[in-house]
C-alpha cells in the first residue's frame, strides 16, 4: 500500500524527496509552501501534484491523506531569534494553523521537524495539541552530522498516530521497538570536497543573482537522509497496525 502525503510548510521539497526516493511507500498529493522560488522548484520536480499557497486557506478533504508532514516555522523558536515561542502572534504560531489541517484530514500519521529548541520553547505546546486531537507522539532529536554531514544541524523529529490504534500498547509489549534507526536511512558524504561546486553568480532573465534564494532554501530546507528515519518509522508502524 502506498501512503498518500501532504507535504506542508514544503521548501524545495526535502520531505517529499526522501519519502518518494529514499524511503519509498509514499505519494505525495499535495504541497503547501508561499516562497515563489521554491513554488517553482516544486513544480519542477512534482510538475503534477497540485500546490497550495497559504496555509492559512488551505482546507483538504477529511482523509484525503494518510500522513501529514512539515517544518513549520522555527524563527521564534529558534535560539537565534527572539524566542517570543509558539503563539497566535507569531510565525510559529503557524502550528496552529497545521492543526487546523491535521483536524480536517484526521490523517493516520504526522511527521514534524523543528528546531532542537523546541524541546525547551513550545515542546508542550505541540504535544498537548495533538494529545488533544486524540494523536499519541513518539520524539526525537537527530542531527545531520549522525549520518556524516559535515555540518551538525541538530533537529527535532516527532512522529504522531491516533490514540485509538493503540500502538504505544503494543511498542510497551515489545511487539515494536521504541527507538528510531538510523540504518533507516543512507550515509552522507562528508567530505565537501568531492562535491561540484557550482558558479558562485548565477543569473536569472531579470539579470539579478538568485542565488540568495537558493541559499535560504537550502537552508530552510529539512536534511533527506535524516527525514528517513522517522519516514521509515511510520512504515514500520503502518506494518504493525496492518498485521493485526
Amino acid at each position: 500500500m502506498t501512503l498518500r502525503l501532504i507535504d506542508t510548510f514544503s521548501g524545495i521539497g526535502g520531505f517529499s524527496f526522501s519519502a518518494e526516493k529514499l524511503v519509498g511507500g509514499f505519494k505525495t498529493v499535495a504541497f503547501v509552501e508561499c516562497e515563489p522560488f521554491c513554488q517553482k522548484v516544486l513544480k519542477k520536480h512534482w510538475p503534477h501534484v497540485e500546490q497550495f499557497h497559504d496555509i492559512r486557506t488551505y482546507n483538504p478533504e477529511p482523509y484525503s491523506a494518510d500522513v501529514i508532514c512539515g517544518g513549520f516555522p522555527c524563527q521564534d523558536i529558534s535560539q537565534a531569534g527572539l524566542q517570543a515561542g509558539i503563539t497566535k502572534e507569531t510565525r510559529s504560531g503557524l502550528f496552529f494553523q497545521l492543526m487546523r489541517i491535521i483536524c480536517l484530514v484526521r490523517p493516520k500519521y504526522i511527521v514534524l521537524e523543528n528546531v532542537a529548541a523546541i524541546l525547551f520553547n513550545g515542546l508542550g505546546i505541540v504535544l498537548g495539541e495533538l494529545a488533544s486531537a486524540g494523536y499519541d507522539t513518539e520524539y526525537a532529536c537527530i542531527p545531520a552530522s549522525a549520518l556524516g554531514a559535515c555540518h551538525k544541524r541538530d533537529r527535532f523529529w516527532l512522529v504522531a498516530y491516533p490514540s485509538c490504534l493503540g500502538l504505544q500498547r503494543k511498542i510497551r509489549a515489545g511487539v515494536s521497538s521504541q527507538t528510531w534507526s538510523q540504518k533507516d536511512s543512507r550515509r552522507i558524504n562528508p567530505d565537501w570536497r568531492r562535491y561540484k561546486s557550482k558558479p558562485v553568480l548565477d543569473r536569472g532573465s531579470d539579470g539579478l543573482s538568485n542565488w540568495i534564494h537558493r541559499t535560504k532554501a537550502l537552508g530552510n530546507s529539512v536534511c533527506p537522509q535524516v527525514a528517513a528515519i522517522p519516514l521509515q518509522r511510520v512504515l514500520d508502524l503502518e506494518k504493525l497496525t496492518v498485521s493485526n
